[in-house]
Formats: C-alpha cells, sequence, structure tokens
C-alpha cells in the first residue's frame, strides 16, 4: 500500500504540487475576502466549512509526505517538514 502511494506520488509530483499551490492560494483569497465584514456575515458557515476542508488536504498532504519519506523523522525535524 505504501509503495502505492509513493509511486503514484513520485510520478504525479508536479500535478499535485501544482494543486497543492492553487489550493494554498484558494485559501488566501477566502481569508482576504472574509476580512471584509459584508462577506463575513453572509458567507460565514462557508468559510468555516472551507477552512477545514483546506486544513483535511494540508494535513492528508502532510501524512503523505511523511509516509512517502525515506527517513521521516528526519523530514518532520528539517525545514521542509
Amino acid at each position: 500500500m505504501i509503495n502505492k502511494i509513493s509511486n503514484f506520488y513520485h510520478v504525479n509530483q508536479k500535478k499535485i504540487d501544482l494543486s497543492l499551490l492553487i489550493i494554498i492560494l484558494l485559501s488566501i483569497f477566502f481569508v482576504i475576502i472574509e476580512s471584509i465584514p459584508e462577506y463575513s456575515v453572509k458567507l460565514s458557515r462557508f468559510f468555516y466549512v472551507s477552512k477545514w476542508i483546506f486544513t483535511s488536504i494540508f494535513l492528508i498532504e502532510y501524512i503523505i509526505r511523511l509516509i512517502t519519506s525515506k527517513n521521516p523523522l528526519k523530514y518532520i525535524f528539517s525545514l521542509s517538514g
């Protein structure tokens, strides 16, 4: 199972990195929009759910990086982790 995840991750690394970049930019955009009072009130539920979705995506990505790392402890304490 870990080998399949590792192979998929390394083969599709550019696509995954681009997807993560888009998610990061989208997350930043939502934070900016949320700071506008009229949108914050109207879309509070949307922003709440989106924060949890983004957090879950980043957590899953971090766990996958740990699983596919050759030395997970070194990765955790490095600047990349």
